[in-house]
């Protein structure tokens, strides 16, 4: 009897992990993942480890077992998905998949008052915007948009007022901001129609003699908004033409060397250019020589 011995090394083939799922989704979307064709012959797969954000070197379970899993980032970015499968002989095997997350960015919107009054303050409320899944942190406004470029006027918040005192059409724009720093503008056309223009009032003597003095006041004049900036006066007003004495100022005095019918007026302008006139006859009565 003779016996011959030879060592005999079998070789581990170890597992192979294969991976397929979604590539591409919206951030705060659920995206399948499946590790199923996976193979490991003639040993069996004993587990499958997931790592969500694998940075191909150091594979950080997540806490996710079996070979179909669901997964959902909150957050965009390009990630990377690890599955790690293990056989019942110890050995592993990691399968990758790069998944594209977009950001979806915010969605501003906006109410509010689109008719007013110049002078009067009108109401606005961005507060019905959104961000799923990220969060709005920041509200900034545009009372003048030009459409094209956004100047922030540094109001802040979801709800805002804002008056104009000049008449005309404005759009209102708002810009929400989330967290990922993704912005969005809603806007809004305000017509502001126009109180009137100022009303001048006249007062004053409206019989004097030759040479005395007679004095006028323009105070009595008003506008709805704004200011009066400019008094002007002709004391010999043709009722078409006004033709300023040089004379400015709210209250003035006049007097005339010839007797006769006179027709004073006061121009005011206010601090938008537009003007009025209030006018008042004045008659000089002739004063006789004394003897």
């Amino acid at each position: 009897t003779s016996s011959v011995f030879h060592n005999v090394t079998i070789t581990d083939n170890g597992p192979q992990a294969v991976l397929t799922g979604d590539t591409v989704l919206d951030e705060g979307s659920l995206g399948s993942y499946s590790a199923v064709d996976s193979t490991s012959h003639p040993d069996a797969i004993v587990s499958f480890e997931w790592d969500w954000d694998y940075n191909g070197t150091t594979f950080v379970p997540s806490g996710d077992v079996g070979a179909v899993q669901t997964h959902t980032w909150m957050d965009n970015g390009v990630y990377t998905v690890a599955v790690r499968v293990t056989d019942d002989d110890g050995s592993i095997n990691i399968a990758t998949l790069l998944v594209t997350v977009n950001d979806l960015g915010p969605s501003a919107v906006l109410n509010g008052d689109t008719d007013l009054a110049e002078g009067n303050a009108g109401s606005y409320d961005a507060s019905a915007s959104s961000s799923s899944p990220d969060a709005i942190v920041s509200y900034e406004w545009d009372w003048h948009y030009d459409g094209t470029t956004f100047v922030p006027s540094g109001d802040t918040g979801a709800v805002q007022t804002n008056t104009w005192q000049s008449d005309g059409q404005y759009t209102v724009a708002v810009r929400v901001t989330d967290d990922d720093g993704s912005n969005n503008i809603a806007t809004l056309p305000v017509t502001v129609t126009d109180l009137g223009g100022p009303v001048a009032v006249l007062t004053g003597d409206t019989s004097l003699d030759e040479s005395s003095t007679g004095n006028y006041d323009a105070s009595g004049s008003s506008v709805p908004l704004g200011t009066i900036d400019l008094y002007e006066w002709d004391w010999e007003y043709d009722g078409t033409t006004f033709t300023p004495s040089g004379d400015t100022g709210v209250n003035q005095s006049h007097s005339w060397p010839d007797n006769g019918i006179y027709t004073i007026s006061v121009r005011v302008t206010d601090n938008e250019g537009r003007s009025a006139i209030a006018s008042l006859i004045v008659t000089v009565n002739n004063v006789p020589p004394l003897v």
